[in-house]
């Protein structure tokens, strides 16, 4: 990671609550320049700049569409991969976006099996996190979900 990106992910986690109009603004411009450097390793650093307590979440919303767009920059997998590597840093202060992400991926059939790929390959601080996650949704909502973290954890 080159150290403007650095710096802009720092930006990122140091206005994440968005509390202020300055806040926001410096938000979405780090958003914008970070979305030009197709650099799918940024993916785990990015996870930082979620917080469930931000006054602008729609806001959020252009953070996970920024993560989900690396798969045009490689395979959906190595997305899940590095997006994995960073869900652990958003607990506890984002884990409904977490929440959220996961869910995402889960209603995907492709991205529901990379996703089952690449929690088995990850290492115990990274997946059981997850899987935490992953239980805790399923038993929120076992209709939509049950199944389908059963098929990811199986």
């Amino acid at each position: 990671m080159n150290t403007s990106v650095e710096l802009a992910i720092q930006q990122l986690r140091d206005n994440r609550r968005m509390e202020a109009d300055e806040q926001l603004t410096i938000f979405e411009e780090v958003l914008d320049q970070i979305a030009e450097d197709e650099d799918i390793t940024n993916i785990p650093a990015l996870c930082q700049g979620f917080d469930d307590d931000t006054d602008h979440s729609e806001v959020m919303w252009g953070l996970i569409h920024l993560i989900e767009s690396y798969d045009r920059f490689s395979s959906r997998a190595e997305q899940l991969r590095y997006f994995l590597q960073g869900a652990p840093a958003m607990l506890p202060h984002a884990a409904e976006w977490l929440t959220t992400m996961l869910a995402r991926v889960l209603n995907q059939d492709q991205a529901r099996q990379a996703l089952a790929n690449e929690l088995a390959a990850s290492p115990p601080a990274v997946r059981e996190p997850v899987v935490d996650v992953l239980r805790k949704l399923a038993a929120e909502d076992s209709e939509r979900f049950a199944t389908k973290v059963s098929e990811v954890l199986a």
